[in-house]
């Protein structure tokens, strides 16, 4: 069964059973997998929300479900290449954000040439405030895979704008 790396964001959602259906559509048949970061994260979460049992004992029977990405040396020394690297172009990551790649990268058994970053909006409604739908994109490619970044970003666009329910869409263009 291929492997798919949930990030805090979609992994919150899958917990509450609030996932969008064109996500849910895409994990079937795939084993969830999320890292450290967002096991450090669920749990900060359910202590600042003081949960109870019932929260917790969901929490972890949803984690039961899913592989944990631990980690490790390796993990580090990607973390530091990725960080690195996005430093040394001008466009420095978030440190959570590059952790989750790093375990992606480490622990994947794909090449994985880069991580495209769709953030939902803040607002309080379905992606937004009063039924606006915006989403924010961001995506990296290795250094040594760059000349597949147009080409992701054309891509990861187009499949935006035809499969996802977005009134607008921010994504640095590229060449």
């Amino acid at each position: 069964m291929d492997r798919i790396v949930l990030d805090t964001d979609v992994s919150s959602l899958s917990l509450k059973h609030r996932l969008p259906s064109p996500v849910l559509t895409r994990l079937v048949g795939k084993q969830p997998c999320v890292t450290f970061v967002t096991l450090r994260e669920l749990a900060q979460w359910a202590e600042l929300r003081q949960w109870g049992r019932r929260n917790r004992d969901a929490l972890g029977n949803w984690l039961g479900g899913v592989i944990i990405l631990p980690y490790n040396e390796d993990v580090a020394w990607t973390w530091g290449r990725i960080s690195a690297a996005a430093i040394q172009r001008g466009r420095a990551r978030p440190a959570n954000d590059t952790w989750i790649a790093a375990c992606t990268l480490t622990y994947g058994t794909g090449d994985a040439i880069g991580c495209v970053y769709i953030y939902p909006p803040s607002g309080d409604g379905p992606g937004g405030t009063e039924g606006e739908r915006h989403a924010v994109v961001r995506s990296w490619v290795r250094a040594d895979r760059a000349a597949l970044d147009p080409v992701l970003y054309h891509v990861v666009l187009a499949w935006l704008e035809r499969d996802w329910p977005f009134h607008s869409i921010e994504y640095a263009p590229r060449a």
